[in-house]
């Protein structure tokens, strides 16, 4: 028996996930971010080490070097399916 699309991504508690969690709604953007949008890997980088440290956790900035300009784009990563870097 098939399921349709809608009744697989259970929209309604995803929004009430992101509500819970994250005060608002997210929205899901595939792809390689937009450093426009984004800000950059650096810009990222500081917002995620400020959300981990605001949630209370310590950060080991040996773990958290600066950013790499890097994508999980599967276009010539080392673990890509299509042979790594080149």
């Amino acid at each position: 028996m098939s399921t349709s699309l809608s009744s697989q991504l259970r929209t309604q508690a995803y929004q009430e996930f992101c509500d819970r969690h994250a005060g608002r709604f997210i929205h899901h953007h595939p792809g390689v971010p937009d450093t426009a949008e984004t800000g950059g890997p650096e810009l990222a980088r500081t917002r995620t080490v400020a959300a981990i440290r605001a949630a209370g956790f310590d950060v080991d900035q040996e773990l958290w070097p600066a950013a790499a300009d890097c994508t999980q784009c599967h276009a010539g990563c080392t673990d890509s399916p299509v042979g790594g870097k080149k």
